[in-house]
């Protein structure tokens, strides 16, 4: 959770670079690395990474980002964590 970490405490700072890890992030969790993640890690790295979105100016983007990840995961069998946990509505993160 690293990559989490970093887009939080970056997110104000130095927005790009936090939009950077936090999609970085989610495309691991995506893929299945994480040790022991919740539903919570899911959510909250998804709304750090949207936060500095929103900072930078970079919002649709970002948001689009995230949803093409999630559709991707829907075409898997069963899946995946962000669809699971973050579904198609990811603008209430």
């Amino acid at each position: 959770m690293t990559l989490t970490r970093a887009a939080r405490d970056h997110g104000a700072s130095d927005s790009d670079f936090a939009v950077g890890v936090g999609l970085a992030a989610l495309r691991w969790i995506s893929a299945g690395y994480g040790y022991e993640l919740t539903g919570a890690d899911v959510f909250m790295t998804a709304r750090y990474a949207i936060e500095a979105a929103r900072n930078a100016g970079r919002a649709d983007e970002v948001n689009n980002r995230i949803r093409a990840m999630i559709a991707e995961e829907g075409s898997r069998p069963g899946g995946g964590p962000l669809s699971m946990f973050l579904g198609k509505d990811i603008g209430s993160v």
